[in-house]
């Protein structure tokens, strides 16, 4: 099991730490350039993303668990019971991500493409995803805080970018820092 932990606020990366051995993970589709916006792909970047997706539509022997929490100003809001997600990390995935997740604090949602998992998370805000084919993935969590510890409540997307090989188990903090 390896521990690790996302930089947050600068390009979506992987961490050093989560450089793994790459045997066995799905081939990165290099080349493509993606724009955000609200119509999604277009017909020749659906073809491609298709073709990125295709590994991650079987079952593997991989898993990633961890936490989800921010950090506030007033300390750590554990994601507790909070939806957790995850989708494989694609061109136009890390694109969405660097526009919608870090920049706008945005959820995500990629379900329409069919590869995208959800779990929850228990009270200590772990969760578990289990069988899965190894590769890059994103793992997001929307998460409730109250900013002046009142009733006033605001949302703070986690997230974390994380590469598991095949028949690894990786452990992952999935973080947001807030003001």
């Amino acid at each position: 099991m390896r521990n690790a932990s996302f930089a947050i606020g600068g390009p979506l990366a992987l961490c050093g730490c989560l450089l793994l051995s790459s045997a066995g993970c799905a081939p990165a589709v290099t080349g493509i350039v993606y724009g955000a916006s609200d119509k999604g792909p277009s017909e020749a970047q659906h073809v491609l993303l298709e073709e990125e997706l295709a590994p991650y539509r079987q079952r593997g022997e991989s898993a990633i668990t961890g936490r989800v929490f921010l950090e506030t100003p007033t300390g750590e809001v554990v994601g507790a019971r909070r939806p957790v997600h995850l989708t494989p990390a694609t061109a136009y995935a890390k694109q969405l991500a660097e526009t919608q997740v870090i920049r706008n604090n945005e959820m995500i949602d990629r379900k329409a493409e069919g590869v995208w998992w959800t779990t929850k998370a228990g009270r200590d805000g772990r969760f578990v995803f289990s069988w899965l084919p190894a590769g890059d993935y994103l793992v997001l969590a929307e998460i409730a805080w109250s900013p002046d510890g009142g009733t006033s409540a605001k949302e703070a997307v986690a997230y974390a970018l994380v590469r598991v090989g095949e028949r690894q188990h990786v452990d992952v903090i999935v973080k947001r820092k807030v003001d």
